[in-house]
């Protein structure tokens, strides 16, 4: 077994594990980095939020982004049958200064991060599944990874568990406690040749519901498109078995992507994932901490989980920087972390729960912008997830909207499903 030493060891290559060891390593830190697979390598989470880019820019990688990816200017949803549709712009976004943001291809957008923490001076192992954390009492002192070649052990200051949905230290210290609520699945592929907005929005990406649940259609370069469907656990029962398949059935239940795809070509065998959403009881422990998908993860409707875990990244690499030189180890270290970012999380949290809900769907599709309510729903969209006072005031005024909404229809005896819990 190869034995070595680092202040900081990252778990996982992905966004937030890029982001943070980048920073660490810019910060003075030896940074080592230990990514499962080889990259590049697939993943879904295509769509990017337009506050995203100011990561980039402190990354140093907003150019290559803009080289590389097509160019989303909004967010566009549609009913089943096309009988509403709305357009919320990221220009019109409140509090945010970018009025777009990008649909990439994650191997090569995840590929630009991990080869700039390389240029930042991480020592980065690729195919090296980390087995086991190491602790001296209740203080996590580094890990054991094999691959190819062994183990390494590597005794360290700070571990950072970026390892995304896999959930290294969620799952060993058992603190993933999965949303009763978001329990969806969700069927997805690539297409080639599907149809597009018009315009500008020809790469923005678009939501439509139907009875099953919700479809993404995420525009790429080169006329490839992503399409998934995230469906109630009810519909996917009625359906898994389907002759045909789910992602079929589910298109024909949703003409308004049914349209889209007509003259497609399916590019790639349809592909499933199940139990969306959780969150960990706590993100962090003494000498580690939790970032992005391996403490929280979302349902995607609102295409959250990129910036999420790059926000935690760039939170979680300021207090390892101070733990470091402060020599200290405490779970107290990440309190304001974990805090900060279960608040950014709420706001999204919150419009997602609205999502499945009637009344809350009702003024979604209909915007006015009296008291910059569209202003604020965009700015939701673009992912600012640190709002200011006014923004939380308004963003207040929308829910209680949503709640008189679905008191008068209840008065009136009309029916208000909530599909959430599905």
């Amino acid at each position: 077994m190869k034995i070595q030493t680092a202040d900081v060891v990252v778990v996982g290559g992905g966004p937030g594990g890029s982001t943070a060891a980048t920073l660490l390593a810019r910060a003075g830190h030896k940074v080592v980095l230990f990514e499962k697979d080889h990259f590049p390598r697939f993943r879904i989470g295509e769509s990017m939020l337009p506050m995203v880019r100011e990561i980039y820019e402190r990354l140093g990688v907003a150019e290559a982004m803009e080289a590389t990816f097509i160019r989303k200017y909004g967010a566009h949803f549609i009913r089943a049958d096309g009988s509403e549709e709305c357009l919320y712009e990221f220009a019109d976004a409140l509090d945010c200064p970018f009025g777009y943001a990008f649909h990439v291809v994650r191997s090569e957008h995840d590929q630009i991060l991990l080869d700039n923490a390389r240029k930042a001076g991480v020592e980065v192992h690729e195919g090296y599944q980390v087995k086991e954390a190491s602790f001296n009492g209740a203080r996590c002192t580094g890990v054991i990874a094999e691959g190819e070649d062994g183990k390494t052990e590597v005794s360290s200051k700070f571990v950072v568990d970026a390892s995304g949905r896999w959930g290294f230290m969620g799952n060993r210290n058992k603190l993933r406690v999965a949303d009763p609520i978001l329990r969806k699945t969700a069927a997805f592929t690539h297409f080639k040749g599907a149809g597009r907005l018009p315009g500008k929005h020809d790469g923005s990406i678009t939501i439509a519901t139907f009875e099953g649940g919700w479809f993404w259609v995420i525009p790429f370069k080169n006329d490839v498109t992503s399409v998934g469907a995230v469906m109630h656990n009810e519909y996917f029962r009625k359906y898994k078995d389907i002759e045909g398949g789910i992602f079929a059935q589910a298109v024909r239940d949703c003409p308004a992507v049914g349209k889209r795809l007509e003259n497609a070509e399916m590019m790639m065998a349809v592909m499933t994932e199940g139990s969306f959403s959780y969150r960990s009881s706590e993100f962090a422990g003494e000498g580690w901490v939790m970032c992005g998908d391996a403490a929280a993860f979302l349902d995607p409707v609102f295409s959250s989980g990129v910036l999420l875990s790059m926000r935690c990244a760039e939170q979680i690499a300021e207090r390892v920087d101070k733990g470091i030189k402060t020599n200290s180890y405490s779970p107290a270290l990440f309190t304001d972390y974990e805090k900060k970012m279960r608040k950014g999380m709420s706001v999204f949290w919150r419009f997602i729960y609205g999502f499945y809900d009637t009344a809350f769907l009702d003024l979604f599709f209909r915007p006015n912008n009296k008291f910059k309510l569209v202003n604020t729903v965009s700015g939701v969209l673009a992912g600012n997830i640190f709002p200011s006072f006014k923004f939380r005031m308004r963003l207040w005024l929308f829910a209680s909207i949503v709640r008189i909404s679905r008191v008068v229809r209840r008065w009136r005896g009309e029916a208000v499903p909530d599909r959430a819990g599905a």
